[in-house]
């Protein structure tokens, strides 16, 4: 057994290697997709890579299922998943991609979080690997402020980056996943090194920067007026904690910025809580804007940053459902109100299909009835779709571990 896991984790830490450099196998198109996979299992640089990408594509599927990791470690498998599956499919093509993908899998065996042994292994050493790529920046020979977040404007200073170790406080008894850990980390960096020396960007840098946003949010929620770590818990952009409260992990990357879509997140306490939201803005540079919150329990709830008249919900097949205003205060550039979707409008939404579409109307105190735009320079009106707010709550509820 020690045998057979010594050769996984030094077969891991070879494809960390292999990520490196391109692909060296000729294509294999028209070749049928079992004879493919036999060709690249059997190639030496491609195996290794074909075991990670498993590993983290089962790990990202389990998570589905079961709140395993928290964000950082998340990304970590999604980065993966798309650095290497592009190049498995540059020679093996996207059939071997999706035939070696353990997304489906990872989902299934971790359904209601009761897992079985293996699973529990492979989860162990998605871990070590999430973490490894999660604390590679600190270890990189380059000069970090030269080289972004790819997707983002961050650069970090190398003293930034060296809190996102710090704060993993991990120390392996075993001394193979010690070395995995080690070796993978080593390897990462060199490919955000080689990365950051061509284009000043990487892929590589979004797990850390992901962990780095938790750990700020993190620190803002427990003492607000305490000093940020880095330049990023400075930013406005770390906000997400004083509207939600204390999260662990959100569905999409999105830069650590704005998004049209609903954002969801999960959260690290019970209850019937808020758990997700969409931006509503409107134009000028003192325009009413809030957020439209979705509860864990299935509530809609608009906060706004005015105190105005009144809100409903537009949905276009041509139904319209007040919210009840259940706060105002103030009146001006101070004010707030907050209103809430009735049970007999909830009732009406849960009963929609997942394609009917939400706008967001809303009223100031003896002006027209107006709708709320998505927030950004021309991004139209903000138009909520059923099935992703489902879907988003359907992954913020995903049951949790006992342990946690």
């Amino acid at each position: 057994m020690k045998t057979a896991m010594r050769s996984v984790i030094w077969g891991t830490v070879a494809a960390a290697a292999a990520l490196a450099g391109p692909l060296h196998a000729q294509s294999l198109e028209g070749i049928p997709v079992e004879q493919r996979l036999q060709i690249l299992a059997g190639n030496q640089q491609a195996r290794p890579l074909m075991e990670v990408f498993g590993i983290a594509t089962f790990a990202a599927g389990a998570d589905e299922s079961c709140q395993l990791f928290d964000v950082g470690e998340l990304r970590a498998f999604q980065v993966l998943k798309g650095q290497i599956g592009r190049q498995l499919a540059r020679v093996g093509g996207d059939e071997v991609v999706a035939a070696i993908d353990q997304s489906e899998r990872g989902t299934r065996q971790a359904k209601g979080c009761a897992m079985p042994d293996d699973t529990n292994v492979t989860i162990e050493r998605a871990r070590v690997v999430a973490r490894a790529l999660q604390d590679a920046p600190a270890a990189m020979t380059t000069d970090q402020q030269q080289c972004a977040v790819e997707g983002t404007h961050w650069r970090f200073h190398r003293r930034e980056w060296e809190f996102v170790p710090k704060g993993h406080f991990v120390e392996y008894e075993d001394a193979q996943l010690e070395a995995m850990y080690q070796g993978l980390r080593t390897n990462f960096a060199s490919i955000a090194d080689q990365a950051c020396g061509l284009v000043k960007q990487t892929v590589m840098l979004i797990p850390a920067f992901e962990k780095l946003r938790l750990m700020e949010e993190a620190s803002s929620f427990a003492a607000p007026y305490a000093m940020a770590f880095t330049s990023l818990g400075s930013s406005e952009r770390t906000f997400t904690s004083r509207h939600l409260g204390l999260w662990r992990s959100q569905r999409s990357w999105t830069g650590g910025g704005y998004t049209t879509e609903p954002d969801f997140y999960r959260m690290a306490h019970d209850g019937d809580v808020k758990t997700g939201f969409a931006r509503l803005s409107s134009p000028g540079l003192f325009g009413v804007a809030g957020h439209m919150y979705f509860t864990t329990g299935g509530k809609w709830i608009a906060g706004i940053n005015r105190n105005i008249e009144a809100v409903e919900l537009r949905l276009d097949n041509g139904i319209s459902l007040p919210m009840e205003k259940v706060a105002g205060e103030k009146e001006g550039m101070e004010s707030t109100s907050t209103f809430e979707l009735g049970k007999s409008g909830l009732t009406v939404l849960r009963d929609q299909g997942a394609d009917v579409s939400v706008r967001v109307a809303f009223k100031q105190a003896g002006e027209e009835w107006r709708i709320f735009n998505a927030p950004g320079k021309g991004s139209g009106v903000q138009q909520i779709n059923l099935g992703a707010v489902r879907e988003g709550l359907a992954w913020s509820n995903a049951p949790r571990p006992a342990k946690n």
